[in-house]
């Protein structure tokens, strides 16, 4: 609208619109503010549970008054430095424990904690197993730790190292080698972590599949060990649980009769074998005598650097040296050469000289008759001579 502002009574004017139009809006409310609910606190890690502690333990700390328990379980948890063992008992901050042992042999003295198979927890799950035709073969977790130290209502320590040893699995292979009689294998391990559902499974037969014995022989063949005689073999299978990642290094036990050892080249030639199926090498362990158990086995050992896999246990016959041909010396008749030689002459029988005073004596048995005809013989020939002569005349 415009409207010319020239007359002083004009101003102000009053003006009346009508129309349609669009309401405001009214105004926001004014914002709520509302206290943010506070965030739960992290629950801590209760750790997996390895064993379980049995009976009536008893604890101590290092100057050795007696502390209680606070709970039933020994678990690993694991932080940003690694994993940590802890066990259920009473220690104050800065304190450290020195000895904890339950009835079934569970134990922590100078830094290291033993848990027997008996221990495992109820389900079996987070202890390593390792079995046999027979079943569990009585694994016996190690745990090396740095010093266990107080938290309150339970002790803490980082673990150094962490190793597994089985007891014996024997296996009676009489009937099918009478030398072998029962023969036993054992297993230790040294561990990375401890691998949760782990299991390892060992099966003892006298000859090997195919493949491994082939690699076992040419083992044998490219360690100048010549003939070579297996007492027997056992396989080894892994369930989550790998070389390298989880397992550094293996201990093998393998033990025969001392007939078998006597039969195939003594102890000195003794070795075991290792074959790969999953890489497809094989190695001649460095072996060692341990001595003979309360069966009389002969009782080896081998480190196997490279973890578990397929093992043999060896007897070596050391392969022929090379010698000089051996010649047998024959006689024969020198060769003679003829040559032109001087007839040979027999000489006459040099007739018998006798003593004058045997001559006419009848003892002595000599032939009278020779000395006839030689008289009548000279008589003759004197005859003839002097004829001869007067004939001349």
């Amino acid at each position: 609208i415009a409207i010319a502002n020239n007359d002083s009574d004009e101003n102000p004017y009053n003006l009346t619109l009508t129309g349609t139009g669009i309401a405001p809006a009214a105004p926001a409310p004014a914002p709520v503010y509302t206290e943010p609910e506070p965030e739960p606190e992290p629950t801590p890690d209760p750790g997996r549970a390895i064993a379980v502690v049995s009976g009536n333990a008893e604890a101590s700390n290092a100057d050795g008054e007696s502390l209680q328990t606070s709970g039933s379980l020994i678990t690993l948890s694991e932080d940003g430095n690694g994993l940590r063992v802890n066990i259920p008992v009473v220690l104050g901050p800065g304190e450290t424990l020195g000895s904890f042992t339950d009835a079934a042999g569970l134990t922590y003295r100078d830094n290291t904690l033993t848990i027997p198979a008996s221990s495992a927890t109820a389900d079996g799950k987070h202890l390593l197993q390792i079995e046999d035709e027979n079943g569990e073969m009585g694994t016996t977790i190690t745990i090396e730790t740095g010093d266990v130290s107080g938290s309150g209502d339970s002790a803490t320590a980082d673990i150094v190292a962490i190793h597994s040893q089985t007891g014996l699995s024997v296996k009676d292979l009489t009937s099918e080698n009478p030398a072998l009689g029962s023969v036993a294998s054992g297993i230790d391990l040294d561990l990375n972590p401890l691998p949760e559902d782990a299991r390892v499974t060992v099966t003892t037969s006298v000859t090997a599949d195919p493949e491994a014995d082939s690699a076992f022989q040419l083992a044998g063949a490219e360690s100048g060990n010549g003939d070579m005689s297996i007492a027997y073999t056992i396989n080894v299978v892994k369930t989550d649980i790998e070389n390298g990642t989880d397992i550094r290094s293996a201990g093998i036990t393998m033990a025969v009769s001392r007939e078998w050892i006597d039969a195939n080249g003594g102890i000195d030639a003794v070795r075991i074998y290792r074959y790969d199926p999953e890489t497809g090498t094989h190695q001649v362990l460095e072996t060692s005598f341990q001595g003979y158990d309360a069966e009389g086995r002969a009782v080896f050992k081998a480190i196997s650097p490279d973890g578990l896999s397929v093992f043999a246990l060896v007897g070596q016959k050391p392969a022929p040296t090379a010698t000089e041909p051996v010649v047998t010396a024959t006689t024969t008749a020198p060769v003679v050469t003829a040559t032109p030689s001087a007839p040979v002459i027999t000489p006459e029988p040099t007739p018998e000289t006798f003593a004058p005073e045997n001559i006419g004596d009848t003892a002595t048995g000599f032939p009278w008759w020779i000395i006839a005809v030689s008289v009548g013989f000279l008589v003759v020939m004197s005859t003839l001579v002097i004829g001869w002569r007067h004939r001349r005349d």
